[in-house]
């Protein structure tokens, strides 16, 4: 076993020596630091600094009933009927070895590469959730492989933000019946410049279900450096985006009606398990009151990230189905001071 006071890549909790050697490798191959536990109650301390945790089968009882659930938790096993009894207890990918070692190498490369994702919570609509969600994913792209993903189930498809409607590439409808591993997805879905967007579709009669929404966050979050998920109010598989997020942050309209929905759509997320969210505030005016978004900070005891204001040509934009611009002094500065404040939830 590594010495306790490196930092953990990979969590393997095992005892099945051949399974051990085979994940050892792997990791080498990968380039991961790989910690290798044989007792659950020592891999408790090592649970969640650990970017991707690997259990295999015959701990999965133990883990499940010892450790939080948290992403990127893979279950390990030589037979699926044995592996699967535990999978939903961890909120695990079942990975069955040798025949998922390709998927294996990919996890472990994703630990290496340290990927990290950010949801995206309005408060109530109509505050410019989404826009704010596409504004930042095109940022991120900019500087590493970026996905966006659209988890909001009534606001007609996040392409429409980006002018993408017509841009051929897969929606959530097309894979509604994924499960387990299956792969990177990123090269199948309609691109904005260097962006991957994974959007609802306006055609689509049913919305995918937790499987597959599970299966398709375990692919981006391993295969992408950044994923972006708008989550509108939380009401399209809130267990699965709290499993995935590594920050996330609330967008919360600055009047009385819209913190009370913001309130409700909190208590929610916390208690499906999300990660503290940041709070940004959106004012209708083109400045908004620093001393209104602070009672607003401290009614929800929240860290106040950015405020939002009024943007004109965020708007215009919009009208006329363009991307949102990000400029040095509208936009860009709040998706900037959003940026350094994700990088530090993260760190």
């Amino acid at each position: 076993m590594r010495s306790s006071d490196l930092p953990v890549d990979a969590l393997l909790v095992a005892t099945d020596g051949a399974l051990i050697d085979e994940v050892a490798a792997s990791a080498v191959a990968a380039g991961a630091r790989l910690t290798i536990i044989r007792e659950v109650s020592e891999a408790i301390d090592h649970w969640a600094e650990a970017r991707v945790v690997l259990v295999a089968a015959e701990c999965a009882e133990e883990a499940a009933a010892a450790c939080p659930r948290r992403n990127k938790v893979f279950l390990l096993g030589r037979a699926s009927s044995d592996s699967a009894k535990w999978s939903a207890a961890l909120g695990a990918t079942v990975l069955i070895l040798p025949e998922a070692t390709d998927w294996l190498n990919v996890a472990l490369r994703g630990a290496e590469a340290g990927g990290s994702t950010v949801a995206i919570l309005g408060g109530s609509g109509g505050l410019g959730t989404s826009t704010l969600a596409a504004a930042l994913a095109t940022s991120l792209a900019q500087s590493s492989t970026t996905v966006l993903v659209d988890a909001d189930s009534v606001s007609g498809g996040i392409d429409l933000v980006l002018g993408l409607e017509r841009t051929s590439g897969w929606r959530w409808g097309d894979l509604a019946q994924a499960r387990g591993h299956i792969g990177a997805l990123a090269g199948q879905l309609p691109k904005q410049g260097e962006l991957s967007v994974l959007s609802m579709g306006r055609q689509q009669s049913t919305l995918p279900g937790r499987p597959a929404v599970s299966a398709v966050l375990d692919s981006l979050a391993t295969t992408c450096d950044q994923v972006v998920i708008d989550a509108g109010r939380g009401e399209f598989s809130l267990a699965e985006m709290t499993r995935y997020a590594d920050a996330a942050m609330l967008v919360v309209g600055a009047d009385v009606r819209a913190v009370a929905a913001a309130n409700e759509a909190l208590a929610r997320w916390r208690a499906a398990g999300g990660v503290p969210p940041g709070l940004v505030i959106r004012s209708r005016a083109r400045r908004s009151s620093l001393s209104d978004s602070r009672a607003i900070a401290r009614l929800l005891d929240l860290p106040m990230w950015a405020q939002l204001p009024q943007l004109r040509e965020v708007a215009n934009a919009a009208t006329v189905g363009l991307p949102p611009p990000i400029r040095r002094r509208g936009l860009g500065k709040v998706i900037k001071q959003i940026t350094e404040r994700i990088n530090h939830a993260d760190s």
